[in-house]
């Protein structure tokens, strides 16, 4: 047997020997297992049903199977509309059928890191938190006289969208939504002489100078604290686009710069 299928009230009501009652039970739990989606004849190691209240009712769905197999899925007869839960791969993640129910079409919309409760994006659409937080593995060595792009090998803090990839392109964010975005870099100097200019500029594809921070030796101040630098920009990008950070020094020496954090957040799609 198989769906659609019921639980009958009078099952058994020309059932006249063991056989005819054996035969009458079976359809009986076959019916139970096709409504209930488990197979007949099967051992079942965990309850469908987890816990149960005072009353004895249900109070707990477990559904368990290897990574995109445990599912759930909601569906509105009304409005033709359909999405499922599941769990895999370390992720909460929410699917829309873009299908038919008969042959449906599973898209990612959503998902949530099951380790930290946020919420991230998926490349297909919904409502898309691009942002990155980039941060540096240590201090960098600039060369004397030469803008420097700098480079972010550092686990990402903040990165739902894969705009920035630490070991195919550690130097830049790249930007997967055109709109409006919020720029920060920070850093500083370790060393600092009366010698040679500063400078850190933000570049959109290393061309385009969004932001730039410049000052020569006479302002520079060399009482020994090491100021930090931060900018901060808002610029439209195009998506395909990327942004990066430049450090200068204009000592003949290299020197030292201890890069704090590069970010790039999505405030307007338009």
């Amino acid at each position: 047997m198989a769906l659609p299928n019921q639980l009958r009230s009078a099952r058994a009501t020309d059932a006249t020997d063991a056989g005819d009652i054996d035969t009458v039970v079976g359809a009986i739990e076959q019916a139970v297992c096709d409504i209930l989606g488990v197979t007949i004849d099967a051992d079942i190691a965990t309850a469908i049903f987890g816990t149960v209240d005072s009353q004895g009712r249900p109070s707990s769905i477990r559904i368990a199977g290897a990574a995109a197999t445990n599912e759930l899925r909601l569906r509105d007869t009304t409005n033709d509309s359909e999405c499922k839960l599941a769990c895999n791969n370390g992720y909460l993640r929410v699917y829309q059928n873009t299908g038919t129910e008969a042959v449906p079409v599973w898209t990612e919309r959503n998902k949530m890191d099951l380790a930290t409760g946020i919420w991230s994006v998926c490349p297909q659409g919904g409502n898309m938190l691009y942002a990155a937080v980039c941060r540096a593995s240590g201090v960098q060595s600039i060369p004397g006289s030469v803008w420097t792009e700098l480079v972010w090998t550092a686990a990402d803090e903040f990165d739902p969208a894969d705009m920035h990839n630490v070991t195919e392109s550690p130097t830049r964010i790249d930007i997967k939504q055109a709109g409006w975005y919020f720029i920060v870099a920070q850093g500083h100097f370790d060393s600092i002489y009366s010698a040679g200019d500063r400078g850190l500029k933000i570049l959109a594809n290393r061309e385009v100078e969004l932001a730039k921070w410049y000052v020569g030796p006479a302002y520079y101040d060399t009482s020994g604290d090491d100021p930090q630098i931060c900018l901060e920009v808002q610029a439209y990008l195009n998506a395909g686009s990327f942004v990066s950070v430049y450090v200068y020094q204009g000592t003949t020496l290299p020197q030292d710069f201890d890069p704090f954090e590069f970010s790039a957040v999505l405030i307007g799609a338009y």
